[in-house]
């Protein structure tokens, strides 16, 4: 299921200030190749980020999964 653009939108805001980047730099595709700052610790800090901010727990089973930010916005999605 493909996240909708508000949630979108919201992902890209969370990862824009976990990350230090400027949210208008980042996009569904961005992944740790594309963000220097997206490391095993900043991915934690990412999804404890998400995870506050959306009321909702990411099953364990996706973490390794979400590779862009667009596979973050999906599981969003789903856990809503």
């Amino acid at each position: 299921m493909a996240a909708s653009p508000e949630i979108t939108s919201r992902v890209l805001g969370v990862a824009a200030d976990v990350f230090e980047e400027p949210r208008e730099s980042l996009d569904e595709s961005s992944s740790p190749e594309t963000i220097l700052r997206w490391d095993s610790v900043k991915h934690h800090d990412l999804t404890l980020e998400i995870e506050e901010d959306f009321g909702i727990q990411l099953p364990p089973e996706d973490l390794d999964q979400l590779v862009t930010l667009g596979a973050v916005a999906d599981a969003v999605q789903r856990s809503l």
